[in-house]
């Protein structure tokens, strides 16, 4: 993704949160709280090294594995297609449910690749060599 989540939507954020509406007035807050050093307060986005911006940005991103099958770890996803399905009616839906949460695809991370060929994931490379038979 682009930007990580620094582009998330807070409001439809919170709406995705089920809890005590005194609860989610705190975590508003918790979106909202500046840093002394550059005293900026964010509309949008989860302020990156803060202890619940992994639970937010994982709350945001909920429902995106009902578009295709992933493997996801905070905003690192591989979407795994099989020949038969069309790569760009994948790639559409998952503009669409990134750009409702303010988020957008990173183009330049962006990439297609054949697993056999092997490709790169969370400092890890992986390569399907076939059947072991």
């Amino acid at each position: 993704m682009e930007k990580g989540f620094e582009g998330i939507n807070h409001q439809i954020l919170l709406d995705q949160i089920i809890a005590p509406a005194r609860l989610k007035r705190c975590l508003k807050q918790c979106l909202k709280i500046g840093v002394v050093k550059h005293p900026e307060y964010p509309k949008q986005g989860t302020p990156q090294g803060r202890l619940l911006s992994p639970l937010l940005a994982n709350i945001t991103l909920n429902g995106i594995e009902q578009i295709h099958p992933l493997i996801r770890y905070a905003d690192s996803i591989i979407f795994i297609l099989k020949p038969e399905d069309s790569e760009n009616e994948v790639l559409d839906q998952i503009k669409a449910f990134l750009k409702v949460r303010g988020l957008n695809i990173s183009q330049k991370k962006t990439k297609t690749k054949a697993t056999t060929s092997g490709f790169n994931f969370l400092g890890w490379h992986f390569k399907v060599l076939g059947s072991q038979r």
